[in-house]
């Protein structure tokens, strides 16, 4: 059991609890820990799988290999707003045929995980397939479907109205790209829509904490809601102030985040275009070497080629293809080089307006994100 199928069945298992994982992006411990809205020890857990504080949620001595899973567990008030994937509710039965929305049920209950459908414009067979980055024994499904190499994903016999589905699972890495097409999953606005709700359930549980209102936990993943049974005490202003500032830690934390994503975006894209620029740039000139060619010749074709077409189809010719192709991939990856330049220029001045309104915000104001604070002054770095 892999880490998406194990959180498929705790979540399973816990229908009023609240299971996230951390998100890749901005958590280096997202594979190694979960937040729960109840203690480790409240937590029903897989067949073979117990919890003790030293390894956390394990099947330690229950697996024949000898590897087994270690998974800490941390209250959901600890979690960092905009740092997790969005809610998950694993509990409710999915009652479809349709091979888009199970395609998204299954890229929700396992991300990382590359999902395509086909295109029904050009294969008949669209309606009952879909490609996958992984083999379907490595992925989690929703209930109540499972698999069998005969009906493929299906909830056969599983199914309130007696329709079900049959899906095959192929390999995405040997399917023709021209005849792949994407869901319309949108993880990207799902976490915005995530962030909010973590936004204003945290503001309502501070708020219930001062003894302005209470609420109930919500296990369907939505905002809290707001009981009858309110408090009408007045808090005081130095609390509001204190509310209003947690809040904008957050989306602070959050933004800083993104920024920082930004910039080593394009940053990898700068330095990927200059390597594969020097690559092709080598393999001409190793070229030019082995046909015998002069390299002072070789620049003064190359000068002439520039104000005459005459002398472009010259050069061209005198080259070879090879030669001629790497030229071009090296002009290409060039300029590459120079746009993924600008987009990095253009981080980094986000980046430091962003920081420029931050000018007096201490260090421990940014969830003692020292590194950030040390990019402050990202001129002296890039």
């Amino acid at each position: 059991m892999n880490f998406n199928q194990l959180i498929n069945e705790i979540r399973k298992l816990n229908p009023n609890v609240e299971i996230r994982v951390g998100d890749p992006q901005f958590d280096s411990l997202a594979s190694e820990r979960i937040f729960s809205s109840v203690p480790m020890e409240q937590l029903k857990l897989p067949e073979g799988y117990y919890s003790n504080e030293k390894n956390g949620i394990t099947n330690k001595h229950n697996t024949e290999t000898g590897l087994y899973t270690t998974l800490s567990v941390e209250s959901l008030d600890d979690m960092v707003v905009g740092q997790t994937l969005p809610s998950v509710d694993a509990s409710k039965p999915l009652e479809t045929t349709n091979v888009e929305e199970i395609a998204i049920a299954l890229q929700r209950l396992n991300p990382g995980v590359s999902i395509r459908l086909s295109n029904p414009e050009l294969d008949s067979e669209a309606y009952r397939k879909i490609y996958c980055s992984v083999p379907v024994s490595d992925l989690a499904l929703p209930q109540p479907f499972y698999y069998n190499e005969k009906n493929g994903i299906t909830n056969k016999h599983q199914s309130a109205t007696g329709q079900y589905a049959a899906i095959d699972v192929e390999d995405l890495s040997k399917a023709n790209p021209s005849m792949l097409v994407r869901t319309r999953y949108n993880l990207e606005e799902e976490k915005r829509r995530q962030y909010d709700i973590d936004i204003q359930r945290a503001e309502q549980k501070r708020q219930a904490k001062m003894g302005t209102q209470s609420y109930d936990y919500d296990p369907n993943m939505r905002a809290p809601r707001e009981t009858s049974e309110t408090s009408y005490s007045q808090p005081t202003q130095t609390n509001s102030n204190d509310e209003l500032t947690r809040m904008a830690r957050e989306k602070r934390k959050f933004t800083i985040l993104q920024r920082e994503r930004a910039m080593n975006d394009a940053q990898r894209a700068k330095n990927r275009s200059a390597i594969m620029a020097g690559i092709c740039i080598l393999g001409a000139a190793v070229a030019i070497y082995f046909n015998g060619q002069d390299v002072n010749q070789v620049l003064q074709h190359e000068l002439n080629a520039i104000y005459s077409w005459d002398a472009l189809g010259q050069y061209i010719q005198d080259l070879g293809p090879l030669t001629t192709l790497l030229s071009a991939g090296a002009g290409g990856f060039i300029a590459k080089y120079f746009k993924n330049s600008r987009k990095l220029k253009q981080a980094q001045n986000e980046f430091v307006d962003f920081n420029n309104s931050l000018e007096n915000t201490k260090t421990e104001e940014l969830g003692g994100n020292e590194n950030a604070k040390s990019r402050w002054n990202l001129n002296s770095k890039w």
